[in-house]
């Protein structure tokens, strides 16, 4: 598994920031459900070609996102109504 630091700065090399909603796991894959918020997700789930910065493809892999993370909420790192907040602010 990529340790977190190299994760963070993979992301910020592509103009990204790098705040985890969930917790990592083996097998899976961090997804930027905008320019600055992660979800984890398996690896299998994360094969849709997208692009956070021109919004290429980011619906169809964002209900991905939060349907994993909506039936694993207990993995959830940060408070609920926050969760809830900055899904409703993703397009």
């Amino acid at each position: 598994m990529i340790p977190i630091s190299e994760r963070k700065r993979k992301a910020a090399k592509r103009g990204l920031k790098y705040h985890p909603l969930n917790n990592i796991f083996e097998g899976c894959s961090g997804h930027h459900i905008n320019i600055k918020h992660v979800i984890y997700i398996p690896l299998d789930d994360h094969l849709i070609p997208h692009n956070a910065k021109t919004g290429e493809n980011m619906k169809a892999i964002n209900e991905i996102a939060f349907k994993y993370i909506w039936d694993n909420i207990d993995d959830v790192r940060v408070p609920l109504p926050d969760l809830v907040n900055i899904m409703r602010k993703v397009k």
